[in-house]
């Protein structure tokens, strides 16, 4: 015990000396940097936030379009489109089919960021609802 109070009063005693030498100049040029870095990383953050709401806006828009031009009632063509917007797209034009047959077109995934989505994602949903 008292090799412990003796060795926390030497803490004491040094950090005390330390806090005498220390520059605050240097403590203050510290302060701003990190204060400063911390602003340009709220920034980025809320940046990346604001373009990524116009992102998905688009994206958006964009799927409303691919829908909209997709007007033969026995033709899809879901490229470029979401996973999501391409099961709705899908769904509406099965719906207004009358026992005919629907020619999907999903493409081959270039476009997409590594692998591809779209086929697999309608393949799996046409199986769990028994299509051909």
């Amino acid at each position: 015990m008292k090799l412990i109070i003796a060795i926390s009063r030497r803490a004491v005693f040094i950090t005390k000396q330390l806090v005498q030498k220390v520059d605050f100049t240097f403590l203050m040029y510290v302060f701003r940097t990190i204060f400063l870095f911390s602003l340009r990383v709220y920034y980025i953050l809320f940046s990346a936030q604001e373009y990524d709401k116009r992102a998905k806006s688009l994206i958006s828009q964009r799927n409303a379009l691919m829908s909209q031009a997709n007007d033969s009632r026995n033709f899809v063509d879901l490229h470029l489109m979401s996973v999501p917007a391409a099961i709705k797209l899908l769904k509406e034009k099965l719906n207004c089919l009358d026992n005919r047959k629907l020619v999907v077109v999903t493409g081959y995934g270039k476009s997409s960021i590594g692998a591809v989505k779209i086929k697999p994602a309608v393949l799996q949903w046409l199986n769990q609802l028994h299509y051909e």
